[in-house]
């Protein structure tokens, strides 16, 4: 099985879990849906912050069936307000 390595970038409360950034060694073809659940495993505690994020990949948001084949930037995005 071909692997690849991404980079993680987390925000807000996240970064309490994970640290700003992440570099991570994945099976090539893993979903962002499969991703978020490794993470969840990586740190049980954001497990509830994780379920309620945004994905971007290389800027651009992206939805949990996206597949990752290739070294991406991924940024983890939690739910923010503002006013």
């Amino acid at each position: 099985m071909d692997t690849i390595d991404i980079k993680l970038l987390f925000f807000g409360s996240l970064k309490m879990h994970y640290g700003n950034q992440l570099q991570m060694h994945i099976p090539k073809g893993l979903l962002l849906g499969e991703l978020m659940e490794l993470l969840k495993e990586k740190s049980p505690g954001a497990s509830e912050i994780l379920t309620s994020c945004q994905v971007a990949v290389n800027s651009a948001i992206e939805h949990e069936d996206f597949a990752i084949d290739q070294s991406y930037e991924i940024a983890v995005l939690p739910p923010f307000s503002g006013g």
